[in-house]
């Protein structure tokens, strides 16, 4: 094996290693992040990526944005319920655990920090949607004022020239 396929198959390793990472955390799997995160270049990561959407590894949902073919299993059902003596049942499929009360606090506890992990990643994707939307509104408003203001120089150089050719016609 040669140089070069041991540094590709390295940064092979790499690129794939950061993208479960970012899987695991429920991150967008994006070309921007990969770069952060790995300090590849881009070439380097569309390369891999594109073989492994070619493999079937990988799904371009949007231009620079992947995702892993083999989805999550569907959630399975889950239950809660409260008993007289103050326990809890929680039924998730076909798992029954019965908690007393500070056993449920200590599991609230610890599904808090994943809420709060959920909210951070959606407030994300929402800002990130939002600022796409604005760019491109400010885009459209940028070329609508460079138009209007090549209308306004057009209009100005033709009334200089009606001003000249008005003052011309006096002299004659």
């Amino acid at each position: 094996m040669n140089t070069t396929t041991q540094t590709t198959s390295a940064t092979s390793q790499i690129i794939w290693d950061a993208i479960l990472g970012m899987r695991a955390n429920s991150q967008a799997i994006s070309r921007q992040r990969l770069m952060e995160l790995t300090g590849l270049t881009y070439t380097k990561i569309d390369d891999h990526v594109s073989r492994w959407i070619e493999d079937g590894r990988l799904r371009r949902v949007v231009d620079g944005v992947y995702e892993l073919v083999d989805p999550m299993p569907e959630p399975r059902t889950v239950m809660f319920s409260d008993t007289p003596d103050g326990m809890t049942v929680i039924e998730v499929g076909d798992q029954v655990l019965k908690v007393w009360p500070r056993e449920a606090q200590i599991i609230a506890m610890r599904l808090r920090g994943n809420l709060v992990q959920y909210a951070q990643l959606q407030t994300q994707h929402d800002m990130g949607a939002l600022l796409a939307e604005v760019m491109t509104q400010k885009r459209a408003m940028t070329d609508r004022v460079s138009d209007l203001e090549r209308v306004a120089q057009q209009q100005a150089q033709e009334i200089r020239e009606l001003r000249k050719s008005a003052q011309m016609s006096l002299i004659v």
